[in-house]
């Protein structure tokens, strides 16, 4: 005999959205990306190595009329270093500086994206769990009607189409209930992978008692965003590597040389050997230098005007999201209570009161679809709040929570 399955005890949103931000499988790439961008930072602002040549041949000696005099080998070592001009260091040491500042952006991004997605997922993962019991609920409702339809005097038409109404209606509530029960699943599955946790793991979430809160004023949130919208932060960080490369490029006009010491042995008819200091220096000749700073130049321009326009983006995107906050949070409160429940208790009533002679079937079936609907809109109504209110907070960078439970 199988043991029980022992149901699963309701886990709170916050604890399910920490989990999701510790243990989300795809933080560890983020992560790593940061690692490398400091490793590759340290060694920004060195010198490149040393390079040691070893040249190594043989020499054949011959007079001018040809006849041989000696042989043997010849070698030459050196040791050279490139130096840099400071400003080129210090370029590209702010140029890796960026690069780590957007790595550090990326997981920030990161987080607070898991975190929103987190919240959201859990708070439909509730509702659904709420919209598969009334569905369920309603269904068990006209089974019941159906079977007690069925051991009644079927003489005449109407209790034949009374059953078949029932009956169809119960067909409708069951496939209703069959998608809020595969709705469910799919939540499910989405908050596990989220979590890290097996695709099939068996969660519960603890209802919660939502309240949403006012959103800021939308000027301050346009002012926030500047500094808190990751999007337009990493567009900057951008324009300004755009800018520190076409210095760069500018730079290149006063190269680098590299210098080094040598020494030379001969000992063919002899032994001859040579010690200096070679010193080279490119020559910017063949136009290079002048094309890649006018390309860093028209680069900067590009990066400029691409700026202005994340801009303008933010701003568009963050105003439309504010006016459907604020109009969804006018919705939720033109209601006292929960229309779900209010229809709940409506719906129930109407069993009742039919059961008892008291009520129509019609007006029982109403308020039974009626239920339905009702819950099927809040419910909606409520999920587009939350997550309307998460991303105002994503957009503008600020710390408001629509949620006053987190």
């Amino acid at each position: 005999m199988r043991a029980a399955e022992v149901a699963p005890q309701p886990v709170d949103i916050t604890e399910l959205v920490r989990q999701a931000v510790t243990t989300n499988p795809e933080r560890q790439a983020y992560e790593a990306a940061l690692a490398a961008e400091r490793e590759t930072a340290a060694v920004a602002g060195s010198h490149q190595d040393p390079v040691l040549s070893l040249e190594v041949g043989r020499k054949r000696l011959r007079d001018v009329g040809g006849a041989f005099l000696d042989e043997g080998q010849v070698w030459t070592a050196s040791l050279s270093q490139t130096f840099e001009w400071p400003e080129r260091v210090r370029l590209r040491r702010a140029i890796a500086d960026r690069q780590v500042e957007a790595a550090k952006l990326g997981l920030g991004r990161f987080e607070q994206a898991i975190e929103a997605k987190a919240t959201v997922l859990a708070y439909r993962l509730s509702r659904a769990q709420l919209r598969a019991q009334a569905c369920e609920e309603v269904a068990a409702r006209y089974a019941g009607l159906r079977k007690a339809l069925v051991g009644r005097d079927p003489s005449g038409p109407a209790p034949i189409v009374e059953l078949r109404s029932v009956e169809a209606a119960e067909v409708v509530a069951r496939r209703r209930s069959e998608e809020a029960r595969l709705a469910l699943q799919q939540a499910l599955l989405e908050m596990n992978q989220l979590r890290g946790a097996p695709s099939m793991a068996s969660l519960v979430v603890k209802a919660p008692s939502l309240a949403l809160r006012d959103a800021p004023k939308l000027e301050e949130l346009l002012l926030a965003a500047p500094q808190g919208n990751f999007g337009y932060r990493m567009q900057v960080l951008e324009s300004e590597q755009l800018s520190l490369q076409s210095d760069l490029a500018r730079s290149d006009s006063v190269p680098g040389f590299t210098a080094g010491p040598y020494v030379s042995q001969d000992r063919v008819g002899g032994r001859e050997t040579i010690v200096g200091l070679r010193f080279d220096v490119p020559l910017p000749v063949t136009g290079r230098t002048s094309s890649a700073e006018r390309s860093g130049l028209e680069r900067r321009r590009q990066a400029k005007a691409s700026l202005a326009a994340a801009w303008r983006d933010v701003e568009r995107e963050l105003g439309q999201t504010w006016l459907s906050y604020a109009s969804k949070l006018d919705q939720l409160r033109m209601h006292k209570d929960d229309p779900a429940v209010r229809f709940a208790e409506a719906a129930r009533l109407a069993e009742a009161h039919f059961r008892a002679g008291a009520l129509s079937l019609q007006l029982f079936m109403d308020a039974q679809a009626g239920y339905l609907e009702a819950v099927d809109s809040a419910l909606l109504l409520q999920e587009q709040a939350v997550e309307a209110g998460f991303r105002l907070r994503e957009l503008s960078g600020t710390t408001f929570s629509p949620v006053s439970t987190l």
